[in-house]
């Protein structure tokens, strides 16, 4: 039985609006708003995000409908939804409309039709629809004297709060063959042409930047028209792109076409084949939000196995969000390779197009370091079509820079020799190309100054036809000192200082007796055996399956590498018996068996226990443990607390109102606070409180 229903209650035209009846009945029985209307009834509206939502939820809708005694055929005026969630379809005439498609407002109007029968018609909220289909004219937009928006929540439907008789605005004729395709599409009930046509009007609706005017609407419908008629509508979205290239790249302002497949991304193209040349501005427009990386490969012309490759390499900084996975890229980072690539200056150089030999990666790191230079990419391809020349090409017969045979030839050395030295950093060398490849070069000046400076064991030997390994033992037992060797850096060759050598008699120290000392010797064990272990050792001792999985191991720190100028690779054998006491801890879980004894996944582990400080994995590399003294309390956690969503579940309630319980004080919480903050309820305050419900 109805309490108080409304003494005036209007009766709901078939192609009404939901807000247009509660306006009306607010109006016609003397309410200030239609949030007064509904706090009369107690219901708890206080926004308009809140109305909003009860006129795409009919079961919301009939409540207040049957509050407040209308008629049960109003019930129909709001939108069904053809999925479950807040962003499911609104069904209309059979047809599934996406929500982005509504005005959620009440503002856009025909005055004539307002004339004819004064209420809001339902179809006057979709967003294409921008000309009267019966009066041939461009609907109004916001009241016409004040120019301010209409108050969804107002308490007069055909009157502005300044007073203004929206009936009396002045609408000008417009061409309503795009209300009436537009129309006829829904009347076909065909859902995939419908949503092809929706595909196109979205992605140029977030191309032209423009408001949802009645204008803008009329315009884009019509464009949209035309491309689904085929026609040729490339030179309206050219004159949108176009004035804008010098500071938003076309390949960025069109990324909603180039990343959908088929014939958007088609059409993408032949816009960009279309676009006339432009001159970069000095300072590019900053851009807002970040795309992923299949949107960062489409509208970069590549693919998001390059994405990785360039972020990896460092050619395209990217964020991780919190607790996600997936790297996200700025818009920014985007708009300045684009650029950077870009042509720059015409050439008579031979240009080169990206082949299998050719890396593209590696060609635009050469081209930010300056070895290539960058002839450009064809617009509407994208960057896997990039040209490049490389720079001027070094002559071997330069006598300023020497490669390492040249080097080696002129200082007396083997060239492995020389590429040891200039890895220790005793040559300053740098990388230029020579032949289109990358070689270590060193300035003769330089090559002048070592060879005044310097000498290594085995030229000195040479020169006096004595042993290169016993000569520079008998020199460091005279006390002469060697700036580098295998016992000192790790250098193949020792080297001395020729100013050191000024007192020193070659040739008698050739024929002087002396016993050169023996090979270094392992003294950590009696007999002479080695402290440390072989990595394939290691490998085999800890169940790995090659040695590359033993070095990540000493990559993290968590093998020790034994100093030493030996080749071979050598783990130590405190290391390697502290990982293997700690994998045979009894006091440690493993985390797929500490899984399954919680019942639960990996990333409710980590998002529930461990970011919050409850539990510690201990992570080494290819093993992940947990304590069991940590184990043992989240267990006793999940024994005797609820989290809000099992609460809430547990109640029969959302989630969020488990922390409402809370604030009235008919439940306590426990709180963990690491990275992430969780509160727990206590399971007996829950039971117990739905007990009393």
């Amino acid at each position: 039985m109805i309490q108080h229903p409304l003494p005036i209650r209007p009766i709901p035209y078939g192609d009404e609006s939901p807000a247009s009846l509660l306006i009306r009945a607010a109006e016609n029985n003397g309410f200030v708003s239609v949030l007064q209307l509904l706090s009369a009834y107690r219901f708890p509206s206080q926004s308009d995000e809140w109305l909003v939502a009860s006129f795409v939820d009919q079961t919301r809708f009939a409540k207040i409908i049957r509050a407040m005694g209308l008629h049960t055929d109003c019930i129909s005026l709001a939108y069904r939804r053809t999925g479950p969630t807040s962003k499911s379809p609104r069904e209309m005439n059979g047809m599934g409309l996406p929500e982005r498609l509504f005005r959620n407002g009440a503002n856009v109007y025909c005055p004539e039709c307002l004339k004819e029968q004064p209420y809001w018609r339902k179809g006057w909220s979709i967003l294409p629809i921008a000309t009267c289909n019966k009066h041939g004219s461009r609907l109004l937009q916001d009241c016409p004297l004040c120019k301010k928006p209409l108050s969804l929540t107002r308490n007069r439907l055909l009157h502005c709060s300044c007073g203004h008789d929206l009936r009396q605005g002045k609408a000008e004729m417009a061409d309503p063959k795009g209300t009436q395709w537009w129309l006829s599409l829904i009347a076909a009930q065909n859902q995939d042409a419908l949503d092809r046509m929706l595909s196109f009007w979205s992605a140029l609706r977030e191309v032209d930047g423009l408001e949802d005017s009645t204008t803008a609407e009329g315009w884009r419908l019509h464009t949209t028209m035309k491309w689904w008629h085929g026609d040729r509508c490339i030179d309206e979205v050219l004159a949108i792109i176009e004035p804008r290239s010098p500071y938003i790249h076309p390949r960025l302002q069109l990324l909603p076409f180039l990343r959908e497949r088929g014939d958007l991304c088609g059409f993408a193209k032949q816009v960009l084949n279309r676009h006339s040349t432009f001159t970069f501005a000095t300072n590019p427009r900053q851009h807002e939000g970040q795309v992923n990386q299949e949107e960062a490969a489409a509208t970069l012309g590549i693919t998001p196995w390059h994405i990785r490759r360039m972020i990896k390499a460092g050619q395209i900084n990217s964020t991780t969000p919190h607790l996600g996975r997936a790297k996200l890229i700025s818009p920014n980072e985007i708009e300045r390779v684009l650029r950077q690539l870009s042509a720059t200056q015409q050439n008579n150089h031979t240009r080169q197009k990206l082949s299998g030999r050719h890396s593209l990666t590696g060609i635009i790191q050469n081209i930010i370091s300056g070895y290539a230079r960058t002839d450009g990419y064809d617009l509407a391809e994208g960057l896997l079509t990039l040209q490049f020349s490389g720079m001027v090409e070094m002559v071997s017969s330069d006598p300023d820079w020497l490669a390492i045979p040249a080097i080696a030839t002129k200082l007396g050395m083997h060239p492995v020799v020389v590429w040891n030295i200039i890895k220790h950093r005793l040559l300053p060398a740098q990388q230029k190309i020579i032949g289109r490849s990358k070689k270590n070069v060193v300035h003769i000046k330089d090559i002048e100054a070592f060879e005044a400076s310097f000498v290594t064991a085995g030229r000195l030997a040479r020169s006096v036809g004595a042993s290169q390994i016993t000569f520079a033992h008998k020199l460091m037992h005279m006390g002469i000192r060697p700036i580098a060797g295998p016992s000192i850096d790790g250098t193949i060759v020792y080297i001395f200082r020729k100013t050191d050598l000024q007192c020193v008699n070659l040739s008698d120290l050739k024929s002087s007796r002396f016993k050169a000392p023996p090979g270094r010797r392992y003294t950590s064990s009696k007999d002479g055996a080695p402290s440390a272990l072989l990595l394939t050792e290691v490998t085999k001792l800890l169940g790995l399956n090659n040695i590359q999985q033993t070095l990540i191991l000493v990559k993290k720190g968590i093998l020790e590498k034994q100093p030493s100028i030996e080749r071979a690779v050598r783990i130590t054998e405190k290391s390697v018996a502290q990982l293997t006491q700690t994998l045979s801890d009894p006091n440690l879980v493993d985390i797929n068996e500490a899984i399954k004894i919680l019942n639960t996944t990996e990333t409710i582990l980590y998002l529930q226990w461990v970011h919050t400080g409850a539990m510690k994995v201990l992570d080494f590399a290819h093993w992940r443990f947990v304590r069991k003294d940590e184990l043992q309390y989240v267990l006793e956690l999940q024994e005797n607390y609820y989290t809000a969503s099992q609460a809430g579940t547990f109640l029969n309630v959302h989630r969020s109102h488990v922390p409402n319980l809370e604030r009235k004080g008919l439940i306590k919480s426990l709180i963990l606070e690491g990275k992430r903050r969780l509160r727990l309820y206590r399971r007996e305050d829950v039971e117990a409180l739905a007990i009393v419900q």
